[in-house]
């Protein structure tokens, strides 16, 4: 079935006049830019808060801060005379709470460290110093195996 030349052009002006917007009011036009200042709005104060969550941990990276009442492994060997492995061993072996932070170093790069809580780790030694065996020099528990605690004399 053949159409007319008419009815072609017809169909091509309809089509042209529905793909052309129409010419937007003066209030339409506001509404639209107002709509797309409160999304910019939304977006902008987002992107705040992430920069400021982020400088908050940039600081405490460059501070190097411990939370209170944590330490980290040389401190823990240092307050109980033993070795960091042993110190490893006996956080592992008493679930002593853990945990990882960045700190800097001194030439300004930030590095991992594990950090133990103070308190459960002095109890967990305390516990474990009364369950062990005095051996010579050294000290054996069942769960640590051998161990040297230097300077433990009933801490």
């Amino acid at each position: 079935m053949r159409e007319s030349k008419a009815v072609r052009r017809s169909v091509l002006a309809t089509l042209k006049s529905l793909s052309q917007p129409k010419p937007k009011s003066q209030a339409e036009i506001i509404a639209a830019m107002a709509l797309a200042n409160l999304e910019s709005e939304r977006r902008i104060s987002h992107v705040e808060q992430k920069v400021e969550q982020v400088n908050e941990v940039v600081e405490q990276i460059k501070q190097g801060t411990i939370p209170v009442g944590w330490i980290g492994y040389s401190l823990a060997r240092t307050k109980s005379g033993m070795t960091v492995d042993k110190c490893k061993t006996l956080t592992k072996q008493f679930n002593v709470r853990k945990n990882k932070i960045t700190i800097l170093t001194p030439e300004g790069m930030p590095r991992p460290m594990a950090i133990i809580h103070e308190a459960d780790f002095i109890s967990a030694f305390k516990a474990m110093m009364s369950e062990a065996e005095k051996r010579g020099t050294r000290w054996h528990h069942p769960k640590m195996g051998l161990f040297q605690a230097i300077g433990w004399e009933g801490k």
